[in-house]
């Protein structure tokens, strides 16, 4: 890959499953990144660890496009002007 091409880069998300109201609802928290390495495979850096599922036992990571910068500066306005300091999530 020569330095002009782009490299492909994903967010790195952990899934949690929780009920609220009687609904299920899906919280996404973003745990690192991954990039694709010259031959294919791919890195992870990751900055947290996911839990387990308390009934298979299993770590689920699931990997999206990034957003736009903007789009996670609004976020981050919007849940500090708010007082809510809560990591950041995303529900897809």
């Amino acid at each position: 890959m020569s330095n002009q091409e782009a490299v492909r880069r994903f967010d790195v998300f952990t899934i949690r499953d929780y009920m609220q109201d009687r609904q299920q609802k899906s919280q996404w928290t973003r745990i690192g990144v991954a990039f694709e390495n010259q031959d294919g495979s791919w890195n992870l850096r990751l900055h947290a660890l996911p839990l387990t599922d308390s009934k298979s036992g299993l770590a689920h990571l699931h990997m999206r496009p990034p957003r736009p910068k903007e789009e996670l500066e609004d976020n981050d306005h919007e849940s500090a002007a708010s007082g809510n300091f809560q990591p950041q999530t995303f529900e897809y």
